[in-house]
């Protein structure tokens, strides 16, 4: 039978776990944390514009501060007594020696790092998507999905909307787009164009309607309807006249589209203009002259850069 003191006797590795659980725990959770913010935020890359720029500037801007912190503490004291904070007590341990301020130093710099280096791959998908033909597919598919609800909705309000046209003078062009079973938005001219309704077309140009984000362009070079030449030649360029119409289409021209290719291409450069498309091209293309093709997937995405890049310069 075992003595009280035996059963009392700590486990020799009870230290070790106790380390562990004070502080490679929490350090291993933060690293993954920002790891998978950062990996998310690379995805969604083609959807967001301003918030990874805001939240690499700001883990930019408080690495900049630590490290001031930690190798010039004296100035910093003197600045934090100025704004009424006490200074750091004399003889205390420098800053930059602390395991913590060099942790997080660490962790913003590679947060950093990897954050500008995707904001610098954004036209192409992400850091991720450059790299791997397997998740831009996948980022493809994904992102597509809110094409797909904004149709159902459009389907669901579509409905209701022919509620409010059964008084009124058939020939206001708004009202014949609401009976029709149009939205007067971006998601019913997308059904237009889908479906090959020209006269549907035609009405939004009637009533001077003004594209707001990048789902018609997007449906007019990747849709997968039928090609109707017609029915694009109704849009006016006025339409497409807001930059939030054609800035982030145009990063579909660095895939390859369907055919006719050359007739999409020159939609859009009737409807959008060349220039900001060309410079963006040209700089991907530079950029793949760097590195050899990884397969034969990223291999066709370079000849479609160069391909749309012939159509949109050619005279």
């Amino acid at each position: 039978m075992s003595s009280p003191d035996a059963a009392a006797k700590p486990s020799p590795v009870e230290g070790l776990y106790a380390f562990v659980r004070g502080h490679l725990t929490p350090a291993n959770q933060i690293v993954a944390g920002s790891a998978t913010l950062v990996a998310f935020v690379d995805f969604m890359s083609p959807r967001l514009w301003m918030a990874p720029r805001v939240v690499y500037s700001f883990t930019a801007a408080v690495l900049a501060l630590m490290l001031v912190a930690g190798l010039a503490p004296r100035a910093t004291a003197r600045a934090l007594s100025a704004i009424g904070f006490g200074p750091v007590e004399a003889g205390s341990v420098p800053l930059w020696r602390r395991p913590a301020w060099q942790f997080g130093v660490a962790l913003l710099l590679g947060v950093s790092a990897l954050g500008w280096a995707s904001l610098a791959k954004a036209t192409q998908g992400g850091l991720i998507a450059s790299q791997f033909p397997a998740a831009r597919s996948l980022q493809e598919s994904l992102l597509g999905l809110r094409r797909d609800v904004a149709d159902i909705k459009q389907g669901v309000d579509a409905a209701n909307g022919k509620l409010d046209v059964l008084i009124g003078d058939s020939r206001d062009p708004r009202k014949d787009l609401v009976a029709s079973g149009y939205l007067v938005n971006d998601s019913g001219l997308m059904g237009a164009v889908k479906q090959g309704d020209r006269r549907a077309a035609a009405l939004f140009a009637r009533i001077g309607y003004s594209v707001m984000g990048q789902g018609p362009m997007s449906v007019i070079l990747t849709g997968e309807q039928p090609w109707d030449g017609a029915l694009v030649a109704e849009l006016p360029r006025s339409m497409f006249a807001a930059p939030s119409a054609c800035v982030e289409a145009g990063v579909l021209l660095n895939y390859p589209l369907r055919p006719p290719a050359a007739e999409r291409v020159a939609a859009f450069k009737r409807l959008c203009g060349a220039d900001r498309v060309v410079a963006m091209l040209r700089q991907n293309i530079a950029q793949d002259q760097l590195t050899p093709s990884p397969n034969e997937q990223w291999t066709r995405y370079r000849d479609a850069r160069k391909a749309n890049l012939a159509l949109l310069t050619q005279q």
